[in-house]
């Protein structure tokens, strides 16, 4: 027997946006080609000592879970469990994360330092 090696779909996020009126984070991924749907899963937000977002560990109990990184791995001090909206297409590539209670979960409010 062998064992099975399950590889990390981790994806480079692009950019951060900060909707203040809503108080909604969205981490840009891809450029979606067309129609995308959006659900709210479970996510894991990876963050630096200082509280900004290094990262978004998107279903991570999922077999086909996926990390976005806006930073690199060993930046990240602490986790938390939260609700993301994700938007994804047939495939369930995804291609924006939306993070709701932005200005206190990540610091969305200040320039975040890994975009």
């Amino acid at each position: 027997m062998y064992d099975r090696v399950r590889v990390l779909n981790e994806r480079r996020g692009t950019g951060i946006y900060y909707d203040a009126t809503v108080d909604v984070a969205r981490v840009a991924v891809l450029n979606a080609p067309g129609t995308v749907r959006t659900r709210t899963v479970a996510a894991t937000l990876l963050l630096d000592g200082a509280g900004f977002l290094v990262g978004v560990d998107v279903e991570p109990d999922a077999r086909g879970r996926t990390v976005v990184m806006l930073g690199s791995h060993d930046k990240v001090a602490r986790s938390v469990s939260v609700r993301v909206g994700v938007c994804t297409d047939h495939s369930n590539e995804v291609f924006e994360i939306r993070i709701a209670g932005a200005r206190a979960a990540i610091r969305a409010s200040e320039k975040n330092p890994y975009v």
